[in-house]
C-alpha cells in the first residue's frame, strides 16, 4: 500500500474509534509526525502499537486483507451491544439480516479468536467466501470455524489453533449458521 493508502486508513480508522487525531492516537508529538509527513514516512513502530493496543488486524490494516477484527473488552462489548443500530452500522451489517452471539467456548480458532470472546454471526450470511469465520452446526453443537472451498467440490473447515485437525467435507453436508462479522475478547 501507498504511503497515501496507509494515512488515509490511518486517520479514518483514528476518528471511528473516537480519538482527537492521530498524534493522540499514536501517542506521538506532533513535530515528530510532520516530519514523518514531509518526508512521507509512514509511522511503522507507532502504528504497530497502535494496532495492536486497540487489536486491529495488522493484517486488514497493511494488506488489506481479511476481516477488520476490532477486538473490545467484554465491558466495552455490552455497551457497545446496547446501541445495536450502531454497531450494525458500524460493521456494514444488512439490517434486514438478523445477528446473533455467541461465546466461543474452546481454543480451537486461537490465535484468531481466542477462548471465551464473543461473536456476533450474522444469519443468513451463508453464502461461501474462501477463508470467511462462519458459524456452523457440528456434531449438534454451533462451532466457529474458517471454510474455504476446494476444487473437487468438497469444503475445507479449517481451525486456526495447530494442535487440532483441519477437517474435508462434502458441501451437501455443511449446515451454515451465518458468518462471524465481529469478535469481542478479553484482553
Amino acid at each position: 500500500m501507498t504511503y497515501e493508502t496507509l494515512l488515509k486508513r490511518l486517520e479514518k480508522t483514528v476518528k471511528e474509534l473516537g480519538y482527537k487525531n492521530i498524534e493522540q492516537a499514536l501517542e506521538i508529538n506532533s513535530s515528530l509526525l510532520n516530519m514523518h509527513k514531509e518526508n512521507k514516512i509512514f509511522p511503522f513502530l507507532e502504528a504497530n502499537t497502535f494496532l495492536s493496543k486497540n487489536n486491529i488486524s495488522h493484517r486488514w490494516f497493511f494488506y488489506g486483507e481479511g476481516e477488520k477484527l476490532i477486538k473490545y473488552k467484554i465491558e466495552e462489548m455490552k455497551s457497545l451491544l446496547n446501541t445495536n443500530a450502531k454497531l450494525m452500522q458500524y460493521y456494514k451489517i444488512d439490517s434486514k439480516n438478523e445477528v446473533i452471539s455467541e461465546t466461543v467456548e474452546s481454543d480451537i480458532m486461537e490465535p484468531t479468536i481466542k477462548k471465551d470472546s464473543v461473536v456476533i454471526i450474522e444469519l443468513k450470511d451463508n453464502k461461501i467466501e474462501d477463508g470467511g469465520i462462519y458459524a456452523l452446526h457440528l456434531d449438534g453443537n454451533i462451532e466457529i470455524r474458517r471454510i474455504s472451498k476446494r476444487l473437487d467440490g468438497m469444503i475445507d473447515i479449517i481451525v486456526d489453533n495447530r494442535k487440532y485437525r483441519n477437517e474435508i467435507v462434502d458441501k451437501k453436508n455443511i449446515n451454515i449458521v451465518g458468518k462471524v462479522v465481529s469478535i469481542f475478547s478479553n484482553l
